[in-house]
């Protein structure tokens, strides 16, 4: 540990935690052995060294000041996520996270790709999301004050604005129960904010279900095509979503006698053309723009 006097010029002030003990020492031995020589080229090149200290010293504040910086941020994204149903400000949140108001902004919003009252925003919308799945009794104007607004009108512009539709229509669309016959479906249905009801039992989302959707209520389906079938006929549901190039004709004859099938075509399509394509047959359109758009904001296009 290095102290530095406050009003000293050198850029970090106070204390310094050294990263690269043995260079300063190295650097310190060669300081002192250089300095105090006769020769005036030696002691030129111990203020080299005194340099190179000096550089080493600051690229490890510099890079400890970094390190804080990333795990205030996470704190405050974790502190957001706590504390969602309160009213909070940017004053606050840079408070928490120990840093000016004007540097939290710029690196939160580096760091995550959107500004901390945005996230703010999404995080309510989620959770709103979430109880309107779980088939909760409470009417919207409840949901909206449970998740931290007292404003019903800026609540459903909140949702629409984040969901792509009003959160009467999402709570309509909720009790819809789409099945996904193929696992390459369930990222596509998702991005349009619908956790299939029913889907393959060996699909990589499991996990990703438990986290993020906070659900277990996602009917396995076997991988046998038979008993798959009689699965999907037994649970009733209102659509069945796959992709073309994975199901047979017959496959398709005998979905198509459970539910409206929709299989999105695999090719010539990208996957920006089958979500659009899955967005229309489902009446989403509006939802998967919306989706599509923060993708790209974030992803930088």
């Amino acid at each position: 540990m290095i102290i530095v006097k406050q009003n000293s010029q050198f850029p970090a002030a106070d204390r310094i935690s050294i990263l690269s003990p043995v260079t300063i020492t190295v650097l310190c031995e060669n300081i002192c052995q250089h300095l105090w020589s006769e020769n005036r080229l030696q002691r030129f090149r111990g203020q080299i060294y005194f340099q190179e200290l000096l550089y080493v010293l600051l690229q490890d504040a510099l890079h400890l000041q970094v390190s804080d910086s990333d795990e205030s941020l996470e704190y405050v994204k974790y502190y957001i996520e706590k504390n969602y149903q309160q009213e909070l400000t940017i004053e606050q949140l840079a408070k928490v996270a120990r840093i000016s108001s004007r540097h939290f902004m710029r690196l939160f919003k580096k760091r995550y790709g959107c500004s901390a009252i945005e996230y703010l925003t999404i995080h309510r919308i989620k959770q709103a999301q979430q109880l309107i799945r779980a088939g909760s009794q409470y009417q919207l104007k409840d949901i909206a004050r449970y998740v931290g607004y007292n404003d019903d009108f800026y609540f459903r512009h909140k949702f629409k604005q984040i969901s792509g539709i009003p959160p009467a229509a999402f709570k309509r669309n909720s009790k819809q129960k789409i099945a996904a016959y193929h696992s390459l479906s369930i990222g596509v249905l998702l991005a349009l904010q619908i956790i299939p009801f029913a889907a393959p039992a060996n699909h990589p989302w499991t996990h990703y279900y438990n986290r993020k959707f906070e659900t277990d209520n996602v009917l396995p389906l076997s991988l046998a095509e038979s008993l798959k079938w009689e699965e999907l006929q037994l649970a009733s549901p209102d659509f069945i979503i796959g992709f073309d190039n994975l199901a047979s004709i017959g496959e398709r004859e005998r979905l198509s006698d459970i539910a409206p099938v929709f299989l999105v075509p695999w090719v010539d399509t990208d996957w920006r053309m089958q979500l659009n394509l899955l967005s229309q047959f489902l009446g989403r359109k509006e939802v998967g723009e919306v989706w599509l758009e923060r993708y790209e904001r974030k992803a930088g296009f």
